[in-house]
């Protein structure tokens, strides 16, 4: 909710970037609970729901992490050749680590159906290999959307009254 309080109150003259940003965090929030449900329900205990849990986690990140790049592009209020120096390494960083991120998918997915299909010996490495690139890839990908705002102060707390109420 605090990436996307911060997005949202960013002036920008494109009609639709707050539904962008809700949908983002939507992805997001679908994407964290899939990840608790994986972590919750193994493989080997039920399967069909380990699938599915993953799947749609999958399909959240990859939703996720492409309408953050198109959400950075859109707070600058600006082109591309206009960005600074941070905003550019940022932008960069960004589509990198998106792009790394489906390409380590799509190659695990290979390996995984080669497993499946062909049951080769040391194919079921190189998927796990894979998936754990797609994994430190999609951390790494919500520790850039921390860092972009560097200058910003978080706070987490419950708000108090000090005042009387009667």
């Amino acid at each position: 909710m605090v990436i996307y309080d911060i997005f949202a109150s960013i002036p920008t003259t494109t009609k639709w970037y707050k539904g962008l940003c809700r949908a983002t965090e939507i992805s997001h929030i679908v994407e964290v609970l899939c990840l608790l449900g994986l972590t919750m329900v193994s493989s080997r205990e039920y399967k069909p729901v380990h699938e599915n849990f993953f799947i749609t986690f999958m399909v959240m990140s990859l939703i996720n992490m492409l309408l953050t790049n198109i959400e950075v592009y859109l707070s600058k209020g600006k082109p591309w050749c206009d960005f600074n120096t941070e905003e550019r390494y940022y932008q960069r960083l960004f589509l990198g680590v998106f792009l790394f991120n489906i390409s380590a998918f799509f190659i695990s997915l290979y390996f995984y159906f080669r497993h499946n299909i062909y049951c080769e010996p040391g194919i079921y490495t190189c998927y796990a290999f894979f998936e754990y690139l797609v994994v430190l890839s999609n951390i790494g990908f919500h520790v850039l959307e921390v860092a972009q705002f560097k200058n910003r102060l978080f706070m987490a707390g419950l708000s108090v009254s000090l005042g009387k109420t009667d």
